[in-house]
């Protein structure tokens, strides 16, 4: 029996979120396709590339890949994490009319267009599904300030910024009920979820260290 492993990626090139098919021999071709990533006024324009063929997203040199989808189009899309049943993905965006980070969930075949599932302020990382996929957890800054923190100094290349206001939170799927898992001072984020029991383990400073 052939086995097809599906893949989620963020993608430079294809300047978003894209899933493709683990290629059991040279990756010939590269198929495009999705919709405009966009839901009232958080929409966002759809390139040309969407929803036909387009070689040119597969760098020449890739064999582990084939039959890449592009799933979103427009800002900053990465982080992208399934849900436990396989049919959907919950990601974290930057696009307007947002200045930083929120959290949205879409399809994974990209059928219908990405939904908002944070609250739209401060920043937000690191979004994952719980078992049975009617909860989901992720981080936010939104309780310390509604405005965007401050970007960190890049200059020297790329950091990950550390805020002290960053809070886990879980929510139901739809981004109601809205809980504060953490509730402390300081840095508390990139969570993830054990499939056998639900259990989250994630990144803290609060031993001084990360």
């Amino acid at each position: 029996m052939r086995v097809h492993r599906i893949v989620v990626f963020a993608s430079i090139m294809a300047q978003g979120i894209a899933i493709g098919a683990c290629a059991s021999g040279p990756a010939k071709t590269a198929q495009v396709a999705g919709t405009a990533a966009a839901e009232g006024a958080v929409a966002a324009t759809a390139s040309s590339s969407l929803g036909r063929i387009n070689p040119s997203l597969r760098d020449e040199r890739e064999v582990h890949l084939a039959d890449i989808v592009q799933l979103t189009d427009g800002g900053e899309n990465a982080e992208a994490y399934w849900s436990f049943a396989g049919d959907e993905l919950i990601f974290q965006t930057t696009r307007a009319p947002f200045g930083c980070d929120q959290i949205m969930r879409m399809p994974a075949d990209g059928s219908t267009a990405p939904k908002l599932v944070s609250t739209g302020k401060g920043r937000t990382t690191c979004a994952y599904f719980l078992p049975g996929d009617g909860d989901i957890v992720y981080s936010s800054t939104h309780a310390t300030s509604s405005e965007c923190p401050a970007p960190p100094d890049r200059s020297q290349g790329y950091v990950w910024a550390l805020y002290d206001s960053y809070e886990i939170y879980r929510a139901r799927a739809d981004g109601s009920e809205l809980v504060n898992l953490s509730n402390r001072d300081g840095y508390d984020a990139e969570a993830t979820v054990c499939a056998t029991d639900g259990s989250i383990i994630f990144t803290s400073d609060r031993d001084a260290d990360l």
